[in-house]
Parts: C-alpha cells; structure tokens; sequence
C-alpha cells in the first residue's frame, strides 16, 4: 500500500512583464502595489504584483509594442514580445497553455471528456487548436522570439536577463535570491539600469476563461509504503505518526530541522520563515535522526515557508489565492491498479514515442507556418490515428475518473 505524495505549493505559472517598457511607451499600467518579502533587498522598489491578467488580445497589443515600438529607446528595432524556448512546454511556455485551459507541461495526464464517452487528450481538442492558431499569430508578426525552435531554456532566460524581449514566463514559487537568472529578477541582476519588473497572473482567452494544471495530481515527489501485510492496529498507529510529523504545523519544523534555537536558527525569526541555517551541532539532526522523516511526501504551506524565503513563500501565496477554482484536473487517471491498468500501460509503452513525435512535429510545424491550420488539421488526426492514437483513447477511457478517485469510488 502507499500514500501518494501531495502538495498544495504547486509551483504555479505566472508572467513577467518589463515595467519600465510599459511606462515608456505609455501602454495601459494595471494597478500594482510591491512584492512582498524584498524589502531591504537589492529588489526593493524594483519587481511589483496585480492581480490583473491580459486577455489574449491585451497581450498580443503588448507583444506587439514591444516588437516594434523601440520600448528600450535605443533607436534600433532590437527587441521583441516574448522570450520562449525550444520545449513547447514547462514554465517558459505554461502561461500560453493556461489561457486555453490546458496544461502547462502539455500532459498526457490532462485528458478531457469526450462526445463518445471516452476521453481525448489534450493536443486533438478545440482548445488546442485555439493556442496553436493564437500562438502562429505571435510568430507570424515576430512578436516570440524567431529562433524559438533552437533556443535552450537558459538560453530564453538569458534574452530576457539583457533586455531583448519583454516578457517571459516564470513560476510562482521561485526566488531572485537563490534563481538570479530566472525571469523574477534578471534584468535587475544583469545591471539593466531603470529595469523593472511587473509579475502577473497567467493571460485568459478573450471569454475570461482559464485553468492551471494541478502538478502533483499523480505524485509529488515521493511515495509513502507501507507493506502490505501489516496489521490494521499497526497500519492505525504508522498513519497516525503519518499525520502527525506531515500535517502539524508544529512537528512539520520538529521533524524536518529539529527544534528553533537548538538544531536551526531561522533566517527571519520575526515571521519564522525565509529560510532556515542550521546550528553547528544540528545539520541534519544527525544524531537524533530527525532528517529521516524529512521525505517529501507531503508539501504544504508551512513546509514550503520552511524551506523557503519570504519573497518566495509570499508570491506563491499571492498567486495561489488568485488561481484558487481555476485547477485542471484530468478526466480519467491511473493512479492504482485496476483491471484495465495492464492494458493501458501496454499501449502507452507502444505507441507513447510515436504519437508525441508526431504531436511534438505538428506543432512546431503549425506555429512556425509551415503548414497550415485548417488546412492540415484532419490529416493530422488521421496520422495519429494510424500511429495507435484511437486505441490509445480506448485504454483512457476504461480508467476511473479524476472524481471517482477523489470520491473512493474507484
């Protein structure tokens, strides 16, 4: 038996936006106060928060100031809108996968109910159709960078850091001081003089609507077993225990770090967060084995605060409170073992590389302009029907659902 790691920190997507660019060339400012948790820092007075977000228009009219514009002043049309990598998926690209209710690590986990009573996933959907015809746009009109398709994730941030682009994507959960070349903060590390940064919510498609996807829906980082054979009073007593050194505020401290003042001393002991350092003869609790219950099997609000400083812990929080009813969670799920388990592992093993290939060409194709949209969409589900994508929807949809796992009913 196990207990599935979970957490509710999910690092969530969110977008970096040049402040000073805004102001330059008079674009429409939302209403922004500072990020907490930098003040005394280099940062102070320099990365702020809105709960605002673009729709899809408001962020193309922005992308495409700063691609033609001059937002830097420098006379010379060397910038464009948005900085991406050559992935199509994770952090760099989550925002443009969230405003069409999808998921930002383009998951097979994130499947969709079907007309037909199975599931589709996510890359034969309206919705991905949506993102893929907005997403074509912003390259058409040069407003993404043109060498996406070769360009590594540092590489992305790095156009970012030296003032080339004007928005990037970044997450909710980093911090500018132990990630100084992520987009929280690198213009500001890089020297950039007058830069800075306005951190939002992910962009919505034009009706308002939005989902971000649920990271940890099948684990967090590591999973809980217990053997099968133990006895229901011993099971009683382990998940107990469990409960308690995960789930207490109190002992989530005690049994990662040990006790304030003895095995760790706080960066911020006001707050009793931002990080801790532990004393001389507390590392690890080496000698009363406190580090052994340390596993990440369940993140909360107060572990991710321990680990973390405040400017971190505190934009997760932001960014969580706003996304809160807007989660994507998958319609069919192979959480346990169930008679169709099998089956399903069979046909993803054999056909998973194929289908994702073709998915992967496709939209590089789609956005880059090779091929047309509409024009190539029907052969494009064709092609991955002939690669076992219609049996592939067949073992989906024998699964459970999302709900029936929450309900027990699985």
């Amino acid at each position: 038996m196990g207990l599935i790691g979970r957490t509710t920190n999910n690092p969530k997507g969110i977008v970096s936006v040049r402040l000073d660019w805004l102001e330059n060339l008079g674009l429409p400012i939302p209403e922004y106060t500072a990020m907490d948790g930098l003040e005394g820092s280099i940062y102070e007075n320099k990365i702020f928060k809105t709960d605002y977000q673009y729709t899809a228009d408001e962020m193309y009219e922005v992308l495409k100031a700063f691609t033609y514009n001059d937002p830097d002043g420098n006379g010379v049309k060397d910038t464009f809108g948005l900085a991406l990598n050559s992935s199509g998926s994770g952090f760099e690209w989550s925002p443009l996968w969230n405003m069409f209710s999808l998921s930002g690590n383009a998951s097979w986990t994130y499947n969709f109910p079907a007309e037909d009573g199975l599931c589709d996933l996510y890359f034969t959907t309206e919705n991905y159709k949506a993102f893929l015809t907005y997403v074509a746009k912003l390259y058409a009109e040069g407003l993404v960078d043109q060498e996406y398709v070769a360009v590594s994730t540092n590489a992305c941030r790095e156009k970012y850091n030296i003032g080339k682009a004007g928005m990037a994507f970044a997450v909710s959960t980093w911090s500018p001081f132990r990630f100084d070349n992520r987009p929280h903060c690198g213009p500001i590390t890089m020297g950039l003089e007058g830069a800075k940064l306005l951190m939002m919510p992910v962009p919505t498609a034009n009706d308002g609507t939005f989902a971000i996807q649920n990271n940890s829906v099948t684990n967090y980082s590591t999973d809980f077993v217990v053997r099968a054979d133990v006895s229901d009073e011993k099971l009683a007593k382990i998940l107990a225990m469990f409960d308690y050194i995960n789930l207490d505020p109190e002992a989530q401290i005690l049994y990662r770090v040990g006790q304030e003042n003895v095995h760790f001393v706080w960066n911020d002991p006001e707050n009793k967060t931002g990080g801790y350092v532990y004393t001389e003869n507390g590392y690890l609790g080496k000698d009363l084995g406190i580090f052994s219950f340390s596993g990440n099997y369940v993140q909360t609000p107060i572990s991710h605060n321990l680990m973390n400083d405040r400017y971190a812990s505190a934009c997760a929080d932001f960014f969580q409170s706003i996304y809160e009813g807007h989660i994507l969670d998958p319609y069919k799920l192979n959480l346990f073992e169930s008679e169709n388990s099998e089956q399903y592992r069979e046909l993803t093993n054999l056909y998973t590389t194929s289908v994702k290939t073709a998915v992967s060409e496709y939209m590089t194709s789609v956005i880059t302009g090779e091929v047309k949209l509409e024009e190539s969409w029907d052969n494009y589900i064709a092609d991955l029907y002939d690669l076992g994508y219609g049996e592939l929807r067949e073992a989906y949809g024998k699964l459970p659902t999302f709900e029936q796992f929450v309900a027990g009913d699985y």
